[in-house]
């Protein structure tokens, strides 16, 4: 009788296989095997990372969904990554994220798999030189909705920390981006209240660079203000307005000006004494 690693050496062999229909059943099953932790280790030991990233090179679509999902899986905590990166797995999943004819169904994952790698320095700094940035802001600029917060997350994660990866994204049209992806006119206000998490919970940098859009985003339009109304902007941003940079200071108050001009916003914002008091 086979025991578990013996299946799992056979289900490696059969991602070999020049048969679509053997390669994606097999996929299909170490995806499943992957969700595992006990089973991740048997896996990766059987030596699964090479074959995946061999289908998500020449596999047939569905092979190549199933693969990224599986490395996403196998990928969490950036666990794995130096195994990825030796197999040609990066810079496959950065081509699959660079191509227009993609679907999200297979972008996302790559996206995902992605943003467990750049907890590695030198994983980062390669996606970097790679022209990840730019890449992933033309990806937050898609009309499908998924791509775009998807996207972000990546970004996000890129630019946790790193000041100098962090002006980039602004040089390269972040901003602009983001101010897209929340803008009522073109997205849902779900949107919004993502803008409103990096608000409250992103890393420093990040939580300055979701303040710069939210300042933006202010200046657009007054749907766009009875949005972040609506989102929980402004207790956040009273909140900012004892920062210690003078610069967050001066935009939450900028933007809190702005928004209080729509009439719904003032009522909310008078409504707690506490605004009043942090004003003064």
């Amino acid at each position: 009788m086979l025991d578990v690693d013996d299946v799992v050496s056979v289900l490696v062999s059969f991602l070999h296989s020049l048969e679509t229909d053997i390669q994606e059943g097999s996929a299909k099953v170490v995806l499943v095997i992957a969700g595992f932790d006990s089973y991740k280790v048997v896996s990766v030991g059987a030596g699964v990372i090479a074959p995946l990233i061999r289908v998500l090179e020449c596999g047939s679509e569905l092979g190549k969904q199933s693969a990224a999902r599986c490395l996403m899986k196998l990928t969490q905590n950036s666990e794995n990554a130096w195994s990825v990166s030796a197999h040609g797995g990066v810079t496959a999943l950065l081509k699959i994220c660079s191509g227009v004819d993609c679907k999200v169904e297979l972008v996302g994952p790559a996206c995902g798999v992605l943003r467990n790698l750049v907890g590695v320095e030198e994983i980062k700094r390669f996606m970097v030189e790679e022209g990840s940035i730019l890449m992933f802001i033309r990806l937050a600029r898609s009309k499908d909705e998924a791509l775009q917060m998807m996207s972000i997350e990546f970004l996000e994660s890129i630019a946790f920390g790193d000041e100098l990866i962090r002006e980039m994204v602004i040089r390269e049209g972040g901003i602009r981006a983001l101010v897209r992806v929340v803008d009522p006119k073109w997205s849902h206000s779900s949107k919004t209240r993502e803008l409103v998490y990096f608000i409250c919970n992103g890393e420093v940098s990040i939580q300055e660079l979701a303040l710069k859009v939210a300042f933006r985003l202010c200046g657009t339009s007054e749907e766009a203000k009875k949005a972040m109304g609506d989102a929980g902007f402004m207790p956040e941003l009273v909140k900012l307005l004892n920062a210690k940079s003078f610069e967050v200071r001066e935009m939450a108050g900028e933007a809190l000006s702005g928004m209080v001009l729509v009439s719904r916003n003032r009522k909310r914002f008078v409504q707690d004494d506490r605004n009043i008091g942090m004003l003064l």
